[in-house]
Order: C-alpha cells, then sequence, then structure tokens
C-alpha cells in the first residue's frame, strides 16, 4: 500500500527572491502556519495583462504563469519529473494542480493561480513496481517547445466552433504530452485534445 503523508507548507519564500534558495520541508506544519508562497505576483501591469489575455472567461485572476509554476515545482523536487499539470476553477478561484514522481515517491500539490501559494501536499510512496524509474520514463511530461496555454485555448475554441475555454490540462498518452482543453457553452461541453508540440488536434468529443 501506498503511505501518504499530508501537510500545509511552510511560510517560506522561493526563488523569486534573489539570493535565496528553497528548503523542501521534511515535517507536517500546523494548519495555523501561513501557507508557502512559490511566486510573488508583483509582475509590472504589462506582464500580468499579456498572461491573463485569452478568449476564455475571465483568467486574469490566473496571474502566475505556467511556467512559473513549473519551474517552482522542479526547484522545490529538484529529482522529480511532471506527470501532470491542471488549471482549474474550484468556486470561481482558478488554482494549478501538479503531479510528478522520482525515483521513490509521487508528488501532488495544488497552488492558488493568483496568489502564488502552495495550498496542498500529498506524498506517497510508489508501489515497487513503479519505482527506479518506471513510472517516470512512461508518464513524465516533454515541456520542451510546447505551445501556450493561449495557443491552446485559441485552437480548442475554434475546433469547439462555440463557447469559451475553462479548463486546461497537460498528460502524456503513447508517448504524446497533448494540451486538453474543455470548452464550455451554456449546457454543452466540449473537450478538445491537442498535441502540445505541434498543435494538431487529436480528438474532439462533445456531451450535450
Amino acid at each position: 500500500m501506498k503511505k501518504i503523508l499530508y501537510g500545509s507548507m511552510t511560510g517560506l519564500a522561493l526563488f523569486l527572491v534573489a539570493g535565496c534558495t528553497a528548503k523542501t520541508p521534511t515535517a507536517v506544519s500546523s494548519t495555523n502556519e501561513q501557507k508557502e508562497t512559490v511566486i510573488s505576483t508583483t509582475e509590472t501591469s504589462s506582464s500580468v495583462q499579456q498572461e491573463a489575455t485569452t478568449t476564455s472567461e475571465k483568467t486574469s485572476a490566473v496571474a502566475v504563469s505556467l511556467e512559473k509554476v513549473t519551474t517552482a515545482f522542479e526547484k522545490k523536487y529538484p529529482e522529480a519529473k511532471i506527470t501532470s499539470l491542471q488549471l482549474d476553477t474550484d468556486f470561481g478561484r482558478y488554482f494549478y494542480e501538479i503531479e510528478g514522481v522520482d525515483q521513490q515517491k509521487e508528488y501532488q500539490v495544488e497552488v492558488n493561480a493568483e496568489t502564488g501559494e502552495f495550498t496542498k501536499e500529498k506524498v506517497e510512496t510508489l508501489d515497487v513496481d513503479e519505482q527506479n524509474g518506471v513510472k517516470m520514463q512512461e508518464e513524465a511530461l516533454d515541456l520542451t517547445n510546447i505551445i501556450s496555454r493561449e495557443q491552446a485555448t485559441t485552437l480548442a475554441e475554434k475546433e469547439a466552433k462555440v463557447g469559451q475555454a475553462t479548463d486546461w490540462k497537460l498528460e502524456k498518452e503513447l508517448g504524446i504530452t497533448y494540451w486538453e482543453v474543455k470548452v464550455k457553452e451554456g449546457q454543452q461541453k466540449i473537450e478538445v485534445k491537442i498535441d502540445a508540440h505541434s498543435g494538431k488536434i487529436l480528438t474532439t468529443e462533445r456531451d450535450d
């Protein structure tokens, strides 16, 4: 069975502060402690504006970019590779959910897309047959030169023909890293999968 460790994050600053380095907490901290900030959101107004410019519904709350959140995860878990990355909403608030693995463990964290805080962390020991790089080799995402979330949004909304993108996910299947974009129009939901490197539409599913 997998051993599970749940913990809230300590209030240490990460990589954006000059001269500071990130430290991985090894113990579960009190739930009353300040959550860990992974990123400063005091960017220039133009950079925030650029990140928020998308045809999807009000994603201006996404102050922390995908690039910054992946860098923060990799600095926190330097031996791990990302296996899944999702930008989703919960009661109108955007958050990132990132999963990754190293040789022995699997990590799952949630990051507030507005504030850059790690809000949840779960660490599991991999099953024996998944250890020593097995799961890492099978599921690690290839994030080199992928199309941006904004580009994936444009492609998905064009393919759907109606609606706006609301959720985004990066995953890997059969060796292909792909974007899964959910587009909604009223009660209609369209799920578009896009090759994250070529931009080719892989599948389109409609749920009326």
